[in-house]
């Protein structure tokens, strides 16, 4: 056998697919939680109006209030993952 390929690491291609998804629908979200943020929605009436947790929709407006009125979907989406690794 060859060592042509001794300590290659491939890619696992379904893996970053479904890591790319995820990302788009939590940016989805974030972008339509804002949305409804600059409208002057509740956090409560956001929560029925896209049929998702309260304290999910609670935690997007905590860290969007900071981007509050232009609201930077990128950096509230990191914000959100960074605080979500220091929980782990």
């Amino acid at each position: 056998m060859s060592d042509l390929f001794e300590g290659f690491k491939g890619i696992n291609v379904m893996e970053e697919r479904k890591i790319g998804q995820n990302k788009g629908e939590e940016t989805k979200l974030i972008k339509m939680v804002c949305k409804k943020l600059s409208l002057g929605q509740s956090v409560e009436q956001i929560a029925l109006d896209l049929i998702e947790d309260e304290a999910i929709v609670g935690e997007i407006s905590s860290v969007a209030a900071k981007y509050a009125p232009d609201y930077d979907v990128e950096a509230i989406y990191m914000d959100l993952k960074t605080a979500e690794k220091k929980t782990l």
